[in-house]
Formats: C-alpha cells, structure tokens, sequence
C-alpha cells in the first residue's frame, strides 16, 4: 500500500496477528478449492485492506487503486476525491463506447463516496445511457433503481454532480426536458411518498425547479406496482410505472443536500446549478438572524410517538415530567446513537426494555438502543404502602409493590449525537462530573488533557487538596451535607448534585406552602430525620420535589433529604426545632422563579436537577438469531416445485426423473456438457456464458452418489433444497454441503454462506468476567494491560478493546460451535483435508474469524471473536460498526464464520 499508517507498535502486532490468521484461511480455502469441487478453482472474496482496494475490486477499473490513494493523500475530501477521480476515467480510459466511459466513471465516484461498502454503485445505478433532446443533440440519461438509498442523501445527489462533471468533459449537451416530463416527475414524487418512506416531499414547484434545470436526465426503472394516471407511455420515460430511485435522488439527493452540492459546484466553478440556491434559502429564519444571541426554544416534538406498535409500550411523553432526565456523556455501550440508561430503568420497564432493544427518541436522532449503565441515577416509584425510593443499580425490582413510577430516571446521551443529528443543545441535568470541574477550576486543578490517565490524577489531586484545606477526609463524590455545604458557600460554586431536588417542577407558591408546613408542623426525631404529618397535598408536592421518604401510619419521614430540604425553604435546626433564617423574607418578594427563590432561600446557588427531559417509546426487540431463508434449505439446489413447499429432496426422490433450470456448463476434457462442477470424467467443469436450460435428473441417484462420495453410512431424512436458484449463472451447489448442512442442523443463506443476525450495540472497554473468558486467554489474545497501563491480572480491570475484536452472543456462540463442526466435517468427508476448528466447548471460538456483513453492502469486515455475552446483540468496538457503515440505533447485521465464507461463496 502507497504511504505508511501511523499507529503504535502493539497496534501493529494486532494487526499483523489478524492477517497471519487471515492468510493462513486463505491457504487452507484455496488448496480446498484447487479440487475443482466448487463452481471457481479459486476463493471468490477478495481481500481488500483500504477503500481504494475495495473500490477497484468493487467497481474498477483495474490500477485505478493507487490513483484513489494519491488524490485522497493531496485532497483530503472523499467528494472531491470522487469528482476528481471519475473526470479522470473518461479523460484517460479506453472505452469502446462513450456511455461504457460514462458507466465506470460515474459507478466509480459512486464506490468512492461509499467507501467501496455499500451496492449502490452496483445495484443503486442500473444503467447509464446517451439520450437524444429533441433539438438532436446528446444528453446523459441516468437511471437509478431502488438499492440507491443506501447511498444516503449525499451520495445519491454527488452520482448527479459526477455525471454533470464527466458530460462536461465529454462535451456531451444537458437534458431538456418537455413539459409532460416535467409534470410526470411532479405526480410521481408524491404519489411515491404514499407507497415508499421519505425523509423529505419536495412541494410541486422546487420539483418543478430541479426538473427543469438539472443537466442530467434523473431517470429510473419502475420498483412500485403504482402507476402515474397523468402524462403516460412518454417517449423518453420506458415505463408508467413509479420510479422509486428517481424520486430518492430529487427528494431525499438534490433538495436535501442542495447546499453541500452547490459547496462543491462553486469550488468546481460550474455553471448551470444555481438553481440550487433557492433551496438553501428556503428555511431560513429571519427572526433567528436577528437575534443570534438569543437561547433558541426546544419545543415537545412527538414524532416518536406516531407510528406507535401495539404491545410497545410508550416510556415517556414528549418533553413531559417524569420522562428521562438528560446527561450529557458516554458509557462504555455508548456512541453511533446508542445510549445508556440505568439497569433499574430496564427492570422496571419489565425488561420490556432489554440490552439491544430499540428505543424510538424524542431527540436527538429518531432512534436509540438501550444499555446499562450503574452509574447514573435510576428511577423513582411510589410504593403501595406509601413509602417513595429511588431504585438504583441492576438489582431486581419487585414490580408488585410499586403503584406509581413517578421519574424513569437519567438517560446518557454523547454530546456527539446532537452534534451528528444537528439538533440544538437542551440543557442538561446538574450531575457530579459537571460539579466537580466547577471545583476544579476554582482551585485551578482543571486537567490539561481529558484522558482516563490525567482525569484519574486530577480528581486524586482535589481530594488531596480539600481534604488539606478542611482538615478532614471528605468524599467528593457523596459528600455528608455538611461537607456540600461548606464547599459551595467556601468556593461560590453550587450545591453538590447529591442533595439536588426538582425545584423547577413546583411553583413558588408551592415552596411557600411546603415552607410554612415544615415550620408548623416538622420534627426532627432522634436520628435527624424530619418527620411530617401525612397530609396528602404536602405528600404530592414531596413527590414532585423527588425527596424519597416512608410513610407510616400518620406520619413522612424523611431521611437523606431532610437537611438540604430544610435549608432550601429558608428554615434551620437549633436544638433540634426547626427555625426561621434571616432569609425567610424571600418568600414575600414574589420571586416567579422557583430556582431563583430557593437559591436565595438558601443563601446557596441551586441548580436545576432535570430542567430538559426526551420522551422515549420502544422501538424493536433486541435479536440474535439465526439468517433464515423461508423455507430455510440446507443447499442451493433446485427442486421445482417437485420437492413440495417445504422443498424436501425425499419428496423430489419420488419421481424418477425431475426437470429444472440449471447453468449449463461443459468439460474441458471431455466436452460432455452438464449443470454439474465436477464432470463425469473427474475434470472441473466450466460455466458456459448466458446459456441456462432445463436438466432431468434422478433425485434418488444422487443423493446416492453423493452418500457414497462423503462414506455415510446414511443420510438425514428431511434435506431441503430451494425452488431454483437466483444466482447469475444458476451452478447448483454440491448435494453433499446440503448433507452435512442437515447432519449439523444448520441452514444456508442465498449466497451459499451460514449467517447469524445481532442486533449492533458498541464496546469500547470490557471486563474480562463480563465476556465470560479468563485473564490467561486474554493475554494470548494480546489483552496484556487495562486501560490505565497496569498489568492485566483481576477480572474486575477495564480493558480497551481492540477495533476489530467482537464479543457475541451465547446463542450465536452455540450455532457457530454447530457451523464449526459443519466445516470441519465438510473439509475431511468433502475435501479429504483436515479438520480447522476442533470446536468441543464455546471457549474454543475464542480467537477464530469471522466477517460482519450489513444490509446493501458487498464489502464484509473482518473481526476476531474474543468473548461471550447473554444479552442478544453483537457487542463490537464503533470504529467496526462504523466500518459496516451501520448505526447502533437498532440496526443488526449478518456475522458469519471466514473459513464458511471462504469455501462456501460464490457468485455462481
């Protein structure tokens, strides 16, 4: 590879570990291949270690690798990079025709854009064509079909851009539209938002705009059974029916990303898209721009809320009380809009909300998915008998006892989603991380770098120091009230977050009444505690507060809240009375803040506990299963409709003789033309191009024969094949993978690989006792230290993990332990090699390979297994996700075994 990667040197052993393994498979894979057993003598997956690699391999063409490296190096940007690239191909390719130079340009920009991962530059873009405006000169006909979506908005509306730029330097003319074409777009559009999602519906007149002046014909295949009724059988338009691509290239392309593309067309200086600039003006408010100083309001937004499923139950109401408090930060499990909520949260949803399950948000993005994180504040409940406790850690609740859950507690959100999705800041709730930097810039211990390492010291530093300074040990992170006291008054900060209320969910008239309520009738028993009459109107107003108390037959206690609730409404204990302070006369002045008066009532600076909370309802459960097609076949080989709807080989032996579609294929040896891969003659066969025919054969002879090759005593009863196969040159797979597929109890995917679906969720530190391995396997893994550098030796220490390691599911640990066994009984009894995996126990996929693969992507992503885990998701570093091009907002991808992948693929 051109250039050098800067990493560390125990990166690079990692890596260079990986890709030992890697080509070891390869090895193996490939001598098994030499046999001739399968449709190509060689493994058809290509490696690829960067995107120009994946690019060229994706879509070519060939060298154009070295080109991708060198612009990437001198640009930087992808999208120019793709522009520059694509106005390369035409200048310097040998094409026969102008719209072959046109297809690999525009189809290349396309893999550049996205990464060389995703299918739209093959199935997004279905061809690409010269048309002829009706003045007789050429223009570019772009075609686009339903796989184009994956590209996303940028990538969608950046294939137009590039097409305008390669036209360019053909000198090809732009497209002119007619009328009718313009007012067949103009009923398509709509008409498609009916049947098909989008993000966005262009009105009439901005399709009526881009129509008119785009220089590319945004044209498309028919992918809806929906027809136009208006403006039909147009000469230029090859169907009636909608054109789905072409309406997610105007509505979700070039209207939403209007101001990205016209960035790069003024760069690129290019006339004719200053149509453009009408799109970006659209929304913009005047009265924001006049006063950009102001706090933007953040209004209750329920679209989470609109398309709710019955049996997923709704969490909280849009921006509404009790609803997930917001904190700013990020978990272990956080990142690529996953979220953390507390482990007493999911148990009180009873489990409706599990690790993995999908949570619909108010905000930032449109969706989540939940996990756990122990140290956020949990819920608050209202007990049967009265009593009102926070919950708190992942200890089971006992659902039965509780009447009412008053607040579902905090909710971790990374600053980054906001920042991802766009979305304006809330303000979030005061917590001790936020508190404990006020601190720290007091006494001018802010940390110069926020590492773990210099976060860690600093925080040892401020304790080191406030324990000098007052002469006493004191826990910053729970302080005794004392202590929080004399911190915020000594330091002007506020106070600490543990004796923190929801002021901001009462009045002030209410902080008047509780006040003179606590004065007549408080008492502070024996341990400190305030004890109050049980009047039901002070009970909901001590609710609404959040001070968690019991209730007895007559009487409120209140424990941990009582100091902070007396000083806060201006009162104070004096042998053991409750008084009034000097600063009671605050509550005649009419404050209208309540905030501002219980500050002053205290002689303290109060902060809100939860002045924003995001309403949240469930999305999807949380899946790890197995990829099944319907019905699920052990092997890719046609039956008809012989083998029944279930698709059984013992149903299609019944007949003497079955017809199906095969690709034909012909010995080079022998000339003897068959479907099969291996000749009667022993010589591999080779396909013969385009040429599919219909093939009688003898079910019951076969599976005979292939009994005998793989020396079985007897085969399974029920082996399933499919009603015919969808590949491009129809090669039915070997009868004999299909029988040890059934022996093993394990199905195949449509590609010829054995696949297993997780729900997505990120990593980024572990603890060896969480994926259930030990300190020993650990360190052959290359897991020698924990996060801050000390040697790796208790299962308790936090490890960083590596960007390519996976921790999967136990119930995907046990299928592969099956798939495993699969191909090793396939290597021996098939190939005559020896076994690969030697899988006894699930500790023994410790180590293996395997690749991750996502929906409308053709580049798979290598990942090493090293750990289990019980909750139904793949659990895997964000970089890994990232490099699927995947979210953690409920997506799930396919993870399959490499030695699977590498014997078992094909394209034919």
């Amino acid at each position: 590879m051109d250039g050098e990667i800067a990493l560390s040197k125990e990166m690079q052993r990692y890596f260079d570990s990986l890709q030992k393994e890697i080509d070891r498979s390869y090895e193996i894979a490939r001598k098994a291949r030499k046999k001739g057993l399968d449709p190509e003598l060689d493994v058809e997956i290509p490696q690829a270690l960067d995107l120009a690699a994946r690019v060229e391999e994706l879509v070519g063409p060939k060298d154009i690798a070295p080109k991708i490296r060198e612009s990437t190096r001198r640009l930087g940007n992808r999208e120019l990079v793709s522009l520059e690239i694509a106005r390369e191909i035409v200048r310097e390719g040998d094409f026969t025709s102008v719209e072959k130079g046109l297809d690999q340009a525009i189809r290349t920009g396309l893999a550049i854009l996205t990464e060389g991962v995703l299918v739209a530059p093959l199935e997004g873009i279905a061809e690409v064509r010269l048309g002829k405006n009706f003045d007789g000169s050429n223009y570019v006909d772009l075609y686009f079909s339903g796989p184009i979506r994956s590209a996303g908005g940028t990538g969608q509306a950046m294939s137009v851009l590039i097409a305008d730029v390669v036209r360019r330097e053909l000198g090809i003319d732009r497209y002119k539209p007619t009328e009718e074409e313009i007012e067949r777009y103009k009923e398509e559009i709509p008409l498609y938002k009916r049947v098909q999602h989008l993000q966005y519906t262009p009105s009439v007149e901005e399709i009526h705009t881009i129509v008119e002046n785009c220089p590319i014909c945004i044209n498309g295949e028919g992918t809806e059974d929906e027809e136009v009724t208006g403006n039909r059988d147009l000469s230029r338009v090859g169907t009636n029916r909608l054109r789905g691509g072409a309406c997610l290239v105007i509505a979700e392309g070039l209207c939403l990303k209007a101001p990205k593309l016209l960035k790069h067309v003024k760069n690129l200086k290019l006339k004719g898209w200053e149509f453009l600039e009408s799109f970006i003006n659209k929304n913009s408010n005047s009265d924001r721009e006049n006063d950009k100083n102001s706090i933007p309001e953040i209004p209750p937004s329920d679209k989470y809320i609109g398309e709710v499923i019955a049996g997923r139950p709704v969490l909280a109401y849009p921006s509404r009380k009790g609803g997930f408090r917001l904190r700013y930060g990020r978990a272990r499990t956080g990142g690529l809009a996953s979220t953390a909520i507390s482990p007493a949260s999911m148990r009180l949803f009873n489990d409706f909300i599990a690790v993995g399950t999908q949570m619909k948000t108010e905000r930032p993005g449109k969706a989540t998915i939940g996990t756990p994180c122990d140290e956020l504040d949990g819920p608050l409940v209202l007990l049967n008998n009265g009593d009102f406790i926070q919950l708190n850690g992942d200890k089971n609740v006992d659902l039965s006892i509780v009447k009412e859950i008053v607040d579902i507690g905090e909710i971790l959100i990374p600053y980054g989603e906001f920042l991802e999705n766009n979305a304006l800041l809330p303000r979030a709730s005061y917590s001790y991380e936020w508190w404990i930097q006020e601190l720290q810039k007091k006494l001018n211990l802010l940390p110069l770098e926020y590492t773990p390492l210099k976060i860690k010291e600093v925080d040892s530093l401020t304790e080191k120091k406030i324990n000098e300074i007052f002469s006493r040990d004191i826990d910053l992170k729970h302080p005794t009230f004392k202590d929080a006291v004399e911190i915020s008054l000594k330091y002007n900060i506020p106070l600490h977050p543990d004796y923190n209320l929801f002021w901001h969910d009462i009045t002030p008239l209410q902080v008047k009444e509780l006040s003179q309520f606590v004065r007549e009738n408080g008492v502070i028993d024996k341990d400190d505690n305030l004890v109050l009459p049980a009047d039901p109107y002070i009970k909901n107003i001590l609710v609404d507060l959040g001070v968690l108390h019991k209730k007895k037959i007559d009487n409120i206690t209140i424990d941990r809240y009582s100091l902070p609730l007396i000083r806060c409404l201006g009162l104070d204990i004096e042998d053991k009375k409750i008084i009034e302070t000097d600063r009671i006369h605050f509550l005649e002045e009419n404050l209208e803040d309540t905030i501002s008066l219980v500050s002053h009532l205290s002689g303290l600076i109060i902060r809100e506990k939860a002045p924003f909370r995001i309403g949240t309802r469930m999305g999807r459960p949380e899946k790890a299963a197995e990829r099944k097609m319907r019905p699920p076949p052990h092997v890719l080989f046609p039956l008809g409709h012989y083998g029944t709807n279930q698709r059984l080989f013992s149903k299609a032996a019944e007949y003497n003789h079955i017809e199906v579609e095969a690709g034909k294929r012909r010995c080079p040896k022998c000339g003897r033309t068959t479907y099969k891969i291996q000749c009667q003659c022993g010589a591999h066969t080779e396909q013969i191009e385009n040429r599919i025919e219909f093939f009688e054969i003898n079910i019951s002879t076969e599976l005979e024969d292939a009994r005998k090759k793989l020396r079985l005593r007897d085969i399974p009863e029920n082996i399933k094949g499919v009603q015919g196969t969808i590949s491009k040159y129809k090669t039915p797979e070997p009868l004999e993978k299909g029988i040890l597929r059934a022996r093993h109890d394990v199905t195949v995917f449509k590609d010829g690989t054995i696949r297993f679906d997780m729900t997505d969720a990120p990593l980024t530190h572990f603890k060896p006792r969480e994926i259930h391995v030990s300190i020993d396997k650990l360190y052959k893994l290359g897991y020698t230290h924990d996060y801050l550098g000390e040697p790796l030796e208790y299962e308790e220490q936090i490890c960083e993990l590596k960007v390519q390691d996976i921790v999967i599911s136990k119930a995907c640990a046990e299928y592969f332990m099956k798939v495993a066994n699969f191909i090793d009984d396939l290597l021996v009894k098939f190939y005559n090699q020896e076994k690969f995996y030697k899988v006894r126990k699930l500790e023994d996929l410790i180590g293996h390979l395997v690749i991750g693969l996502a929906p409308h992507t053709s580049a798979g992503s290598l990942a090493r297994i090293i750990g289990f885990t019980d909750a139904q998701v793949c659990f895997a570093h964000p970089y890994y996700h990232a490099a699927k091009r995947r979210n953690c907002d409920g997506d799930e991808d396919g993870v399959m075994l490499l030695m699977d992948a590498l014997l078992n693929f094909s394209h034919a």
